[in-house]
């Protein structure tokens, strides 16, 4: 079996008044299609970054990021965009909610571009009937729950059946 994603000398570095941080440093990794993986280590260790950068939330300083067979650390803003909209699925510690934006328009919210389908809202509508929220369905994010607020991110995170599902401590607020 070959490995969905591979990262091949993978740095992050960042770059302030300060000097230059060095966030993730010459990492080489394979996942299996099929895997749980988990990656545990102390606040500020480059996990999180790690995550963006599998995600193609930022392209790294250097190295080279394949997933899928696809070398998206070599995509343009736009491409990546497209990759993580129609394979992947992120639940990022900041859940990127809109707070005046109730539980169901949050979790169609990736479908915004395309132009959301009837198929779209009853799909989003099950999801948040399989995470336990239906009905907080029309309440802005704003009045919910940190867990309820999980949910709705874990739901959107799954609306398009993605191949790929990556978290960042996606229990953090849960019960």
């Amino acid at each position: 079996m070959s490995a969905l994603i591979t990262l091949s000398s993978v740095t992050k570095r960042f770059t302030d008044g300060d000097g230059t941080l060095v966030a993730v440093d010459a990492v080489d990794l394979e996942l299996e299609a099929g895997s749980t993986t988990l990656l545990v280590g102390p606040s500020g260790s480059g996990k999180t970054t790690l995550l963006t950068l599998i995600a193609a939330l930022s392209a790294p300083t250097s190295g080279e990021i394949h997933v899928d067979g696809k070398a998206v650390s070599r995509y343009r803003e736009h491409h990546r965009t497209a990759f993580r909209r129609d394979h992947l699925g992120v639940v990022l510690q900041d859940l990127l909610l809109v707070p005046d934006l109730d539980a169901l328009d949050n979790v169609l919210l990736p479908r915004v571009p395309l132009g959301i389908t009837r198929d779209d809202v009853t799909r989003a509508e099950a999801l948040l009937t399989r995470v336990g929220i239906a009905t907080r369905r029309g309440t802005h994010t704003r009045k919910l729950s940190g867990g309820e607020r999980q949910r709705i991110a874990l739901a959107r995170a799954l609306l398009g059946s993605p191949s790929i599902l990556l978290f960042d401590e996606p229990t953090a607020h849960l019960d």
